[in-house]
């Protein structure tokens, strides 16, 4: 790689101020140019003082990076108690769907990449960006693990493992939950946790913690479904339509990043 594409780096925030102190930590460590990166932030439904930190830090971070975009906005979310029950799911994820396309449309300028990146991860290697670039695949992602354990954290990470039509159909019937596919954890897929040693892997879905998309599927109409597409939605939703698009998705296993096991 002769000549380092600019990257703009896009965090959608909720009540994540206790997080910013890594995260901008991890940022600052990055072995990245950083005339060549641009940050987006959206800060929605909080309740903390997310925006107020981010504000404090902005005549630093404009001095240091190509651009920075702070946006502010609420999305209804109408929903109570867990956020990990079955049947908020479809209200949940069209809200963080929502918020990523919004945070998309307004900050993306000519860049040649997007990385997402959650606010609320705790480790990750400096050379993060290079590596996802080095795999030249138009969307990829880190394997992502629980912070104190080697268990895959990012579930929407996965690859098929039965592919039959009758396998499929049934399982759709079997665990399609208020509009979403949503099976129980390793019931015909893998993670990324088992695929250690392989340098790439193909997969059917997607996380958002640690994703790079090629700017140009973007502007071509790639983008996050705040609604049900074939039961998927978001980051998931985007992988199927990745495909559908003619362009396949990737992880990385050994390229580990680790989440907090207390998101926000």
């Amino acid at each position: 790689m002769s000549e380092l594409p600019s990257v703009l780096i896009l965090t959608p925030i909720k009540n994540g101020a206790a997080f910013l102190p890594r995260y901008f930590e991890l940022l600052t460590a990055l072995d990245y140019p950083s005339s060549q990166l641009s940050l987006g932030f959206l800060v929605g439904n909080s309740t903390d003082r997310s925006h107020e930190e981010i504000m404090a830090r902005l005549p630093e971070l404009k001095s240091r990076y190509s651009r920075v975009e702070l946006l502010t906005k609420d999305f209804p979310a109408a929903f109570e108690g867990s956020r990990r029950r079955p049947e908020v799911q479809l209200i949940r994820r069209a809200t963080i769907a929502k918020a990523r396309n919004w945070l998309l449309a307004a900050c993306l300028r000519d860049e040649a990449w997007v990385l997402w990146l959650d606010v609320d991860l705790v480790e990750y290697p400096r050379d993060l960006l290079k590596t996802l670039l080095r795999s030249e695949k138009p969307v990829v992602t880190a394997n992502c693990l629980h912070e104190h354990d080697d268990r895959s954290f990012d579930l929407n990470t996965y690859i098929v493992t039965h592919r039959s039509s009758l396998a499929q159909a049934w399982w759709r019937w079997r665990y399609t939950i208020h509009g979403l596919f949503q099976p129980p954890a390793h019931v015909g897929r893998r993670y990324l946790d088992e695929c250690r040693g392989q340098q790439e892997v193909e997969v059917d879905g997607v996380g958002g913690t640690v994703l790079l998309v090629c700017a140009d599927l973007h502007r071509e109409g790639l983008n996050f479904p705040a609604f049900s597409c074939e039961g998927q939605i978001e980051t998931e939703g985007l992988a199927l339509i990745a495909r559908k698009m003619g362009y396949s998705c990737w992880g990385l296993p050994n390229l580990i990043v680790r989440h907090s096991d207390c998101p926000p």
